[in-house]
């Protein structure tokens, strides 16, 4: 890698040798910044440098912008350097109490400090969650003119136990009538362009790429100049883009497809607008255009064009026929629903026209037809269900409360698991035991249905990240306050349309923060967050739980003798008030040998995010629940262990 200082020195002896500099930075703050340090940097003066702009890496955008240079934008240069400032501040006065408080090399941040308070409270709301069991009622009725059975839904959810076996038993001599059939036209429309949080939601929900993953893809995209620049907060598209749009759904689908819409009205209040929604430079191309990209660029490549031209396409229209079905016995209707596409719309080109899933022909149903009852089902689930973050659902929400921008979801995210606040789980399964209650006859029989609940790829508090947020948001709540950080956002936001002095906003921020920061010093007491746990029955010391300084361990041996004490990581999941001493003596154990396998020795051992099993080289994640309830022999290693080469 060359060094900054010599790349410096090149830039200076190329500078002087050319009439004209072309600063080319992205048009946003960060953009703007950058062109303005290389103006200041090498001292170029206003006649020499031209300031220009593109959104995509075209022939004729370039030329465009040539042809209509600028001045550096210094409002844009001034918001940047406000949010880079009161960044800084927080970061470096507020880690340092964070080490003397708690423990050494943690560290604040102004969003993601946000970010990590976001799912620590999500995971407080998840343990703190009481499950209240409701019952949905389906009754499975046959018409006298067809052979096929239908299921119907009662239209209300049943939350008393009592009284859904009330229901029940009511159905057994129930006469099941249709009382009306109801035919109305429902319209779907199609999404907006998108914006880069947009994308990275639906390129995780869609094709399970980390967000990441698609912004590298999509930064290889822009470079190749097959899509437009990808961070934006803006919804809306360009006069001749939308004319593109236009022109190609008319040659291939006609005039009945198209309608254009203007999404700018969808976009954010705190959207900055620099740029156009992503959307594909080419819209009619070749099957050749593609060739150059590999198979994940493509899956990408092929989500934004879509949703591209899906915007300016007519809505989906259906016809949906509900029948309400009424019992002699109790006044809750069941409703069966059948869709029928009417026109595809925009689904035309996702072919998404969904296939009927029955065969019944509503046209046989009459008003007045008494149904024959086949079963009556009644399915118990749990009401108003908590659900940890994922990447995407974690950039929405940071969205929704207005933190952080475009270009800083990324960072955000991978800083916080790096600081060991948050973790990712990959799969977490969880089994639960279902009611389900079948009237089948005269007779009620009770079935238990047992649930694999799975969380893949979901975002965990550390006990550094519950212990950090829980210091920050008692000692300096409005740093780590969602309407205050969305608030300072929006004076950035003023200070870059030149409505609001930058040194103001960075003097009203520090001088309340300063303040704070010193009461903080001189009162507040060091967390000394250790547990004893019990003595080693082998070495005959004690045993603590506690917070090192990259997370929670187990310490055998006290800190004041002359031995040095040993040390074991706890999982990133286990909490120290929470372990058991059973699960310490599991722990300590550690690392252990399971035995031989083809010649080569499997070993057992642990470290913050797994326990695992180390063998020729490689290391393979166990489920931590055979390891603590004492189920895994070598057999089961050696199975895992071939698995995991298949």
């Amino acid at each position: 890698m060359i060094p900054k200082k010599k790349i410096v020195q090149n830039l200076k002896i190329l500078i002087k040798n050319y009439e004209t500099i072309w600063l080319a930075s992205d048009e946003d703050r960060e953009g703007e910044a950058i062109a303005y340090q290389i103006y200041k940097t090498f001292n170029i003066s206003d006649k020499k440098y031209r300031r220009i702009v593109f959104h995509e890496i075209t022939k004729k955008a370039i030329f465009h912008a040539i042809k209509n240079p600028r001045f550096i934008n210094y409002n844009l240069v001034h918001a940047q350097q406000a949010r880079r400032i009161i960044d800084r501040l927080v970061g470096f006065q507020l880690s340092p109490i964070l080490w003397k408080k708690i423990n050494a090399g943690l560290s604040a941040g102004r969003v993601q400090s946000v970010a990590v308070r976001l799912i620590v409270e999500k995971e407080e709301k998840i343990h703190s969650f009481v499950p209240h069991p409701i019952y949905q009622i389906y009754g499975i009725f046959k018409n006298s003119k067809q052979k096929e059975t239908f299921n119907a839904k009662l239209e209300k959810k049943v939350e008393d136990k009592n009284k859904m076996k009330k229901i029940l038993i009511s159905c057994i001599n129930s006469i099941f009538t249709i009382k009306k059939i109801t035919v109305k036209q429902e319209k779907k429309s199609p999404l907006p362009p998108f914006t880069t949080s947009s994308l990275q939601q639906e390129a995780s929900n869609k094709l399970n790429f980390s967000i990441y993953k698609t912004m590298l893809l999509a930064q290889k995209l822009y470079e190749k100049g097959f899509i437009t620049y990808i961070r934006t907060d803006s919804t809306s598209l360009s006069k001749s883009i939308l004319l593109e749009i236009k022109n190609f759904i008319l040659s291939l689908y006609g005039k009945k497809y198209l309608y254009i819409r203007k999404f700018s009205n969808l976009k954010n209040k705190l959207s900055q607008e620099a740029h156009e929604a992503i959307h594909p430079t080419v819209i009619n191309f070749n099957e050749n255009y593609l060739d150059s990209l590999d198979i994940f660029q493509k899956r990408l490549y092929k989500l934004i064009w879509e949703r591209t031209i899906i915007g300016q396409m007519t809505d989906a229209l259906f016809e949906k026929k509900d029948i309400y079905i009424q019992s002699s016995h109790f006044k809750n209707f069941f409703i069966y629903t059948k869709k029928t596409v009417l026109f595809d719309g925009f689904m035309k080109i996702l072919n998404k026209e969904k296939k009927e899933k029955s065969n019944i022909d509503i046209l046989e149903m009459k008003k007045g037809s008494i149904l024959e009852k086949r079963k009556i089902i009644a399915k118990q689930a749990i009401k108003n269900c908590i659900h940890r973050y994922n990447e995407a659902s974690l950039v929405k929400k940071l969205e929704q409360l207005g933190v952080g921008r475009p270009s800083t979801y990324v960072p955000i995210i991978s800083t916080i698991q790096k600081r060991n606040y948050v973790n990712v789980q990959k799969i977490s399964k969880k089994t639960e035991v279902r009611e389900i209650f079948i009237l089948k006859g005269d007779s009620i029989v009770k079935e238990n249905d047992q649930i694999i609940k799975t969380e893949k790829n979901k975002f965990f508090p550390t006990e550094m990240g519950i212990l950090t947020t829980n210091f920050l948001k008692k000692n300096f709540h409005e740093i780590i306050n969602y309407d205050f950080t969305a608030n300072l956002e929006e004076n950035f936001d003023n200070i870059a349309k030149g409505k609001q002095s930058w040194i103001k906003t960075v003097e009203d921020f520090y001088s309340k923060f300063y303040n704070k920061i010193q009461y903080v010093k001189k009162n507040v007491n060091k967390i000394n967050k250790e547990r004893f746990i019990g003595i080693d029955p082998k070495s005959n010391k004690k045993i603590f739980a506690k917070i090192g300084k990259y997370g929670p361990i187990i310490q055998i041996g006290e800190s004041n003798n002359k031995k040095k004490p040993k040390f074991f990581p706890l999982l990133n999941r286990q909490k120290i008030e929470e372990i058991s001493f059973a699960e310490v003596l599991k722990i300590i154990e550690l690392p252990k040998s399971l035995g031989i396998f083809e010649k080569k020795e499997i070993l057992l051992k642990i470290n913050k995010h797994n326990i695992y099993i180390k063998y020729n080289n490689k290391s393979i994640p166990i489920d931590e629940k055979m390891f603590f309830k004492n189920l895994l022999n070598l057999e089961q290693a050696i199975n895992i262990i071939i698995e995991n080469i298949k």
